[in-house]
C-alpha cells in the first residue's frame, strides 16, 4: 500500500495527510474510489462533448471530474482539469481539444496506476 502512496505523491501531487482525514483514515475506501474513478464514465461523456463541441456539457463534465479528482487528492490531474474549467467559463475554446486530450490521458494513467496496485 505504501507503494501506491509513494506514487501518488511522486506523480500526481497527493497529500496523505488531507486525503486522509477526508477518508477519515480508511485506506480501503480510497482505494475502492480511485479505482471506481479511474472507470467513471464521466471521462467519456467529456470526450463525447469535446467531439460534439458541446462545451456547456464539456464544462458540466470537467467540473464534476475536477471535484472528484480533487477530493482524492490527484492534484496535478486537477490543476489540468481547472484550467479546462476556466478556459471553458470564459468561452475559450482555443487548445480545448489539447487539454481534453490530457484528462484523456490522466485517466489512462489512472487504470493503470490501479491495475498495476491491483485495485
Amino acid at each position: 500500500m505504501e507503494e501506491l502512496y509513494l506514487e501518488l505523491e511522486r506523480d500526481w501531487g497527493w497529500k496523505k495527510d488531507v486525503v486522509a482525514f477526508k477518508m477519515d483514515g480508511d485506506h480501503e475506501f480510497f482505494r475502492a474510489c480511485l479505482k471506481a474513478f479511474s472507470h467513471d464514465f464521466t471521462f467519456e461523456r467529456l470526450l463525447k462533448a469535446c467531439k460534439k463541441k458541446d462545451y456547456d456539457d464539456l464544462l458540466i463534465q470537467a467540473h464534476t471530474l475536477k471535484g472528484v479528482s480533487l477530493n482524492l487528492g490527484l492534484s496535478m490531474m486537477g490543476e489540468d482539469l481547472g484550467k479546462l474549467v476556466e478556459k471553458l467559463k470564459e468561452h475559450d475554446h482555443e487548445n480545448i481539444d489539447e487539454l481534453v486530450s490530457r484528462i484523456s490521458q490522466w485517466q489512462s494513467r489512472l487504470e493503470f496506476l490501479c491495475a498495476k496496485m491491483d485495485l
